[in-house]
């Protein structure tokens, strides 16, 4: 006699981006694969300022692009949520907000905090220079 068993929830039935806990989840890897290939642009910083300052001056047109400026703030943002949510795991790992409820209000303060922080970083950044 056979028994039917369910199925596995599939990708096209199980929606994944209106639960807040599956979100976060996303964007924390996302985020994490970002950061790393973003650290390109840190290594492309690191030999222009060994090459001299034409090289330097070509990284500087780059960077100051709209585009450049756009994936700098997303690697800003990317830093800040890495940060965040890595803390909240810090947090689960001890034992400390592990309820439902607790977890999903967590992560909506870290994507609004992190989207706060990296705004707030560009604003001194800006006042800076």
């Amino acid at each position: 006699m056979s028994i039917k068993r369910p199925l596995s929830p599939h990708i096209q039935t199980y929606n994944l981006f209106f639960k807040i806990t599956s979100l976060t989840s996303i964007l924390h890897r996302a985020t994490g694969a970002a950061l790393v290939a973003g650290s390109l642009i840190i290594v492309y910083w690191l030999m222009a300022i060994a090459h001299g300052a034409p090289a330097y001056d070509r990284f500087q047109h780059v960077v100051q692009h709209p585009l450049g400026q756009v994936v700098l703030f997303g690697f800003t943002w990317a830093f800040w949520y890495q940060l965040l949510s890595g803390t909240r795991h810090l947090f689960w790992d001890s034992g400390y907000g592990l309820e439902l409820k607790r977890a999903k209000m967590l992560g909506v303060i870290i994507i609004i905090s992190s989207i706060v922080a990296a705004i707030a970083t560009w604003i001194y950044i800006i006042g800076v220079l």
